[in-house]
């Protein structure tokens, strides 16, 4: 069974209340719209084909299938849903030599929902979840060029604390953190 989230956590104004079956026309979602499914076993093929279908954009996705076993393994995966549609991902899990500390990470939004309310509801989600969870910091990193959503963590209340190249993969990353108590 997949565990859901819904949580209150942002009111946005739709242009239309339909069931969105045409996302084209709707500029903004309501937070009733966007669902976190925590991602079982069976769904990391759907957690897959969302990271591959960004490999291009600002977003990496996962390193590598290891990575994405150890997030799922550590942490909590969740596929971000628009009416019950397929829109993104987002993850967590306890930062390494830190369990109060939440290491938030993939935020990852198909292209036909960017620009739609859809990371900030999600970004919103997920926050309230790992502050509810006892968390008493949450942090992440973000590629510098990755405005949109660096903005989308901003909104939230977090700053930009310093850079890393923690993959190893040659690229400095922005690291970003709020206190949540």
């Amino acid at each position: 069974m997949t565990e859901r989230v819904i949580v209150a956590a942002l009111k946005v104004a739709p242009v239309r209340t339909t069931e969105a079956q045409d996302f084209a026309t709707l500029r903004r979602v309501e937070t009733t719209a966007v669902t976190l499914d925590k991602a079982s076993e069976k769904d990391l093929d759907i957690v897959r084909m969302i990271n591959s279908s960004l490999k291009n954009e600002k977003h990496t996705g996962f390193i590598d299938e290891d990575d994405m076993q150890e997030v799922y393994r550590w942490g909590t995966i969740f596929i971000i849903k628009v009416y019950g549609k397929n829109a993104g991902t987002i993850s967590f899990r306890p930062d390494r030599g830190d369990d109060n500390t939440a290491l938030l990470r993939n935020l990852a939004i198909l292209p036909r929902y960017q620009g739609r309310g859809v990371g900030t509801a999600a970004v919103n989600l997920i926050h309230d979840t790992v502050k509810e969870l006892g968390f008493e910091k949450a942090k992440g990193r973000i590629r510098p060029e990755n405005d949109e959503v660096l903005h989308i963590y901003k909104k939230k209340g977090f700053e930009v604390v310093g850079k890393d190249n923690c993959f190893g993969d040659g690229v400095e990353r922005l690291i970003i953190e709020k206190r949540l108590r």
